[in-house]
Parts: C-alpha cells; sequence; structure tokens
C-alpha cells in the first residue's frame, strides 16, 4: 500500500477491550433504539465505519512504514490481516473479569418494542490478541475472507435472536471498504457474525485512478 502520509500522529491511549465492547454495545443499541430497524443499523454502522477507515489510512501508514506498496488482492490481504486489523483491534489493555452487566436500558412508550442487547462477561473466555486469517478465495483471487477469531466488539456481547438480520460488526467492513478506498481500492465488504468468529467477506472490484473519496454522506 502507498498514500504520502502526514505523519506526526499522536500514539493514542490504550482503551481497555472491556469499556470497547460496551461502548460500542451501547452506540448500538442506541441506534437499534432511534431506528427500529437492523437493516438501517446495519447502513448506518457501514457508512460510520467507511468514513473512519478513510481517515485512518493516513494513521496506519505512519504507523506502518515498513509495509510496501499493494499490487494485488492477496497483498492486500496480507496486510489487512497481518498489520491492520491488529493496529486498531489489537491496541487495548486486555482486562476482563466474570461479572454481568446490561447495555443501557431506555423506557419506551406503551406498546412499543424494546430493544437491547444483553452483555456479559463469561469467565471462561479470555480477551487475548486480535489474531485474523485469510481464507476462502475465489473470483480468481479478487474475493477472500478475514476471519478474526476473538473480535473485541463482540466478546462480551450476546446478541438476541430476534436481532438476527443486526450485522454487529458491519463497522469494520465499512472501515476496511473506506481505508481502502482512500488508498485507491474499491472493495465491497460485508460481516458474517459467526457462533465462534467474525468474517469479513472483502471483494475486489477495481482500483480508482482518479480523486480520493471525500467521505459518505448521511
Amino acid at each position: 500500500m502507498s498514500k504520502t502520509s502526514k505523519g506526526g500522529l499522536l500514539e493514542p491511549r490504550k482503551m481497555s477491550a472491556e469499556l470497547f465492547s460496551l461502548t460500542y454495545g451501547a452506540l448500538v443499541t442506541e441506534m437499534l433504539r432511534d431506528y427500529e430497524d437492523p437493516k438501517q443499523v446495519n447502513m448506518r454502522l457501514d457508512k460510520i465505519g467507511f468514513n473512519m477507515g478513510t481517515r485512518l489510512a493516513d494513521d496506519f501508514l505512519a504507523k506502518n512504514a515498513h509495509v510496501p506498496k499493494c499490487t494485488d488482492c492477496r497483498q492486500i490481504a496480507d496486510v489487512l490481516s497481518k498489520n491492520a486489523i491488529p493496529t486498531y483491534l489489537g491496541n487495548f489493555n486486555h482486562d476482563c473479569h466474570s461479572r454481568g452487566m446490561g447495555a443501557p436500558q431506555h423506557p419506551r412508550g406503551a406498546g412499543e418494542a424494546t430493544l437491547n442487547i444483553s452483555i456479559s462477561f463469561p469467565a471462561s473466555r479470555g480477551c487475548c490478541g486480535v489474531p485474523a486469517t485469510v481464507s476462502n478465495w475465489g473470483g480468481g483471487d479478487r474475493e477472500f475472507s478475514l476471519i478474526i477469531e476473538n473480535n473485541p466488539l463482540t466478546e462480551l456481547v450476546e446478541v438476541p435472536a430476534s436481532l438476527s438480520t443486526l450485522n454487529y460488526s458491519q463497522i469494520i467492513a465499512g472501515a476496511i471498504r473506506g481505508g481502502l478506498e482512500a488508498l485507491h481500492f474499491k472493495v465491497y465488504s460485508s460481516v458474517i457474525e459467526n457462533p465462534t468468529n467474525t468474517e469479513i467477506k472483502v471483494k475486489f472490484d477495481q482500483i480508482l485512478r482518479d480523486n480520493l473519496p471525500a467521505g459518505e454522506d448521511d
């Protein structure tokens, strides 16, 4: 990957994985309360992630000056799995405890459905690193999946079956799409929440020759 970086960026303080998960859970819960439609929330999370990704491109290059310019999808997948995901999903203090905590509750009017996400802290599961592997190549090496084994967004979260259409980690897929587009690679990305991992499906579309993306409007 190659793009002129601004440099001189301050190293952010590490946030605890527990606080990160709770904060994100509260955000998704609030969006579900506002939109009451998981598909609309998916779209909003994707836009938020896209805009984050376009802004993180310079930061990533500043932190990973050794990363060479990518010329094909296999190199892109390698950088995402070994550099990008560990940089932004692994930069936490992992200190989990066995206890329970609910997502913020919001009183609703009579007859209205209450949408919430139950957040728990199981003793048997530790928060340890964020490995990502590449698999499921297809489309002539233009499609692949990133498998995240310990996704800090979902590590402490149980999404109710009634919200099965919610792509809880869609913000990650959006960030990957936005970051790559800022580096002139147009891709499509989506997320699949499996019982034991998070799968980000990435499909390469084209190399952008002209302007950088300005971000997606609401």
